[in-house]
């Protein structure tokens, strides 16, 4: 082969072309060479390299059976890019796409080749490297390297590699750094086959990571795949998914909802390519809901249904009839810290910024965080529901293999009653199964705190659970929504399942106000709950009543007005609870602490207030989120403090606490015919006085009636309407 020969083909085989991730086609009739003479050109140079290495060993220098080196064959152009990719990788570069050759005469791909990411000469308007380096991801860092790897075709379809060459003129990416390389990071398309799979499975992108990685280790090309990039490549795949009338479909579905209910809220979050990405959404009763029930919320981050791949994050609470009720809802297109905080934040300006008082999630690392930054003032539990469900998944041989574990393993969640108790049982049920070394167990218990309740002395969590207590949250789109449904079926079913559980509110409501508390005995203090309670809370406090009277006593203390009782059950006397009364204002605590975390009354207090001939059920320990009344009586509360503090605030802020009891008003006068008229009279007589102020500078005062946390009514002085409509209208809401 001549020197002229070698120059031309190496002049073809090198064309370059500026640009990342691109092809050139180079076409032989770009060379002044006849067809004859081009093919035997290519041929006598591809003659002489397999001759001259057919036989060459590969370096011994740690980096054997890596190292491309002239004459190696392969199956497939990917499978020959695969292996310089990963070559790149344990070098410390990035690969990019070169130039590819065509044959003159079939038009078929017969040559290819890869470069360094850094081949090519620098534009001249762009910056000094350093300061690239510096400040920007999408930087051009062309240093002219001329490293780069050319295969050519063979007759029996294999690909061999036909120049190599290996040097850099840049420093090379360090053993930490490799991770990051841009070609190392890229799916391969085994691993893109791998999470459709999985995504169609409804796992989570982190566990989809997570398997990755797992799956890649030792592999550079997998294990460099890091959360990222897998967010990114479901995200694509997730928007091409959205594009047959999906977004248009839900854009519809907020454009419908916002003519309804002109106090629907929703939010679109767009990526910096301008991909609609995550899409959050609540509407007037929900927000309504909130002011009254938002001090326990349950954030739905692993619900576990997909939407077209994006996972279905509702935001629920409790009612006063220990419901769930629904606050929000979200589709993001990946669960991640990023989707979730966006979430987050979003919800909490569409409810004012109201913060909750405890947020119940499941066991997650990523919400957890997100939870601290962003809610501060929250206290975050886990669910002790979801706890069960992922024990039946968790550990099925050994539930199989016991039939007592199951029991014991709920006496941890729901019955033990202080901290030594539940310890104590949890490392003799650890040690009597065999199971100290399950990693998952060990996890759990590492995080009590966070979900087992002898640890939540003084937080409001809501209603005890118990072992046959279902998971009220995971049950209100039960029936209605499944997985990977599509777009436009997920908005009708989920429209239905908020219609439904309203309306089971609503019966619920008929059954608390009109019908009558079977009672078991004629004591007062039954009579009370029965009153003031809404049913489901007073079965609670009935049972918690009497199972109070079966339990022993002794005072062990008196002190003053002080008195100090013990009291435990009959065959448990080690489990014993201290109950501190007040026989001067008839107040106690008690250690178990269930009027703290659950909002009624204990056992142990009830089984004292006998005791002690406490008849009535003191306003003190009457939650008004539980009564019959939780939501009657204005959004804005501690009336007097409130109104100091708007007139020192802005006029939006006055205007937006404004929009919420018209919000109220309106929700609760639409109720029915005759409701709706005492709001309209009234609002026109609102505002009608209102403009007389504004004209006059003067607001006559008037008395109106104010409810306090017990629910109970007195007089008070403040402004509003003055007529009987008006006073109509304060009773209503």
């Amino acid at each position: 082969m001549t020197d002229q020969s070698l120059s031309t083909y190496q002049a073809i085989a090198s064309y370059e072309y500026d640009s990342v991730d691109e092809e050139t086609t180079i076409e032989f009739d770009r060379v002044e060479l006849d067809d004859e003479r081009g093919k035997g050109i290519i041929e006598e140079y591809n003659e002489a390299i397999s001759n001259e290495h057919k036989n060459e060993n590969f370096r011994k220098d740690g980096m054997s059976g890596i190292c491309p080196a002239v004459g190696m064959e392969f199956d497939s152009v990917d499978e020959a890019y695969n292996f310089y990719n990963q070559y790149a990788g344990k070098v410390g570069f990035s690969v990019r796409k070169y130039s590819t050759s065509k044959s003159h005469r079939t038009n078929e791909i017969n040559g290819r080749s890869y470069c360094c990411s850094r081949q090519g000469a620098r534009d001249s308007r762009c910056k000094p490297i350093e300061e690239c380096l510096r400040k920007s991801k999408q930087t051009n860092l062309r240093t002219g390297c001329k490293a780069m790897m050319c295969i050519r075709k063979r007759k029996e379809d294999k690909w061999v590699i036909s120049r190599i060459v290996e040097e850099h003129n840049h420093k090379l990416a360090g053993v930490n750094e490799r991770h990051k390389l841009r070609s190392i990071k890229r799916i391969a398309s085994d691993q893109r086959d791998m999470l459709q799979k999985m995504q169609q499975a409804g796992l989570r992108s982190d566990l989809m990571t997570t398997f990755m990685n797992l799956e890649g280790r030792g592999n550079s090309i997998s294990s460099g795949v890091i959360g990222g990039e897998v967010r990114k490549f479901l995200s694509i795949k997730q928007q091409r998914e959205l594009i047959e009338g999906d977004i248009e479909a839900i854009l519809h579905y907020f454009e419908c909802q916002q003519i309804e209910n002109p106090a629907f809220f929703h939010s679109i979050q767009v990526d910096s390519e301008g991909q609609m990405t995550n899409f959050f959404w609540t509407d007037a009763r929900a927000r309504i809901d909130y002011h009254y029930f938002g001090d326990v919320v349950y954030l739905g981050s692993s619900y576990g249904i997909s939407i077209c791949g994006l996972p279905f994050v509702p935001i629920l609470g409790i009612n006063h009839h220990s419901q769930a009720v629904l606050f929000g809802a979200a589709l993001l297109y990946t669960e991640s810290e990023e989707s979730l905080e966006w979430v987050i934040k979003t919800w909490m300006m569409s409810m004012n910024g109201k913060q909750p008082k405890v947020i119940l999630t499941d066991q997650d690392s990523t919400v957890e965080e997100v939870i601290k930054r962003v809610l501060p003032g929250t206290h975050h539990k886990y669910s002790v529901c979801h706890i069960s469900e992922c024990f039946t998944k968790k550990l099925p041989q050994i539930i199989h293999a016991n039939k007592n574990f199951c029991h014991d393993f709920n006496n941890c969640l729901h019955n033990y009653e202080t901290i030594e108790e539940f310890e104590s049982n949890w490392l003799a049920m650890i040690k009597m199964y065999n199971i100290e070394n399950d990693s998952w167990l060990m996890e759990l218990f590492e995080k009590r705190e966070k979900w087992a309740p002898v640890y939540f002395g003084g937080i409001f969590c809501g209603p005890k659970p118990t072992s046959q207590h279902r998971d009220v949250f995971s049950s209100f789109f039960s029936g209605y929504l499944k997985i990977n449904m599509n777009l436009l079926e997920f908005l009708k079913q989920y429209e239905s399942a908020v219609i439904a559980r309203r309306e089971v509110e609503k019966e619920e409501d008929f059954e608390t106000n009109h019908k009558i508390r079977v009672l078991r005995s004629s004591m007062e203090i039954e009579k009370d709950a029965a009153n003031v309670y809404t049913r489901s809370i007073f079965l609670k406090f009935q049972n918690e009543l009497f199972e109070g009277l079966s339990h022993r006593h002794k005072k062990i203390e008196e002190k003053g007005t002080m008195s100090t009782y013990q009291l435990w059950k009959l065959g448990h006397e080690q489990a014993a609870y201290t109950v501190y009364f007040n026989c001067l204002d008839s107040s106690a605590n008690c250690s178990c602490q269930l009027f703290e975390s659950a909002g009624y009354l204990c056992k142990h207090i009830l089984k004292i207030f006998v005791v002690e001939d406490v008849q009535n059920l003191l306003p003190q320990y009457i939650l008004r989120r539980w009564t019959k009344d939780a939501k009657i009586g204005p959004l804005v509360t501690d009336e007097d403090e409130e109104t100091q503090s708007i007139r020192n605030k802005a006029v939006s802020v006055r205007y937006n606490k404004l929009c919420q009891e018209a919000l109220n008003v309106a929700a609760k006068g639409a109720t029915s015919v005759e409701a709706y008229m005492v709001a309209i009279n009234g609002l026109h007589n609102t505002l009608k006085e209102v403009e007389t102020m504004i004209r006059c500078g003067t607001l006559r005062p008037i008395q109106q009636n104010k409810v306090d946390e017990t629910g109970h009514s007195f007089k008070g002085s403040s402004r509003s309407c003055s007529d009987a409509s008006n006073n109509a209208l304060i009773q209503l809401i």
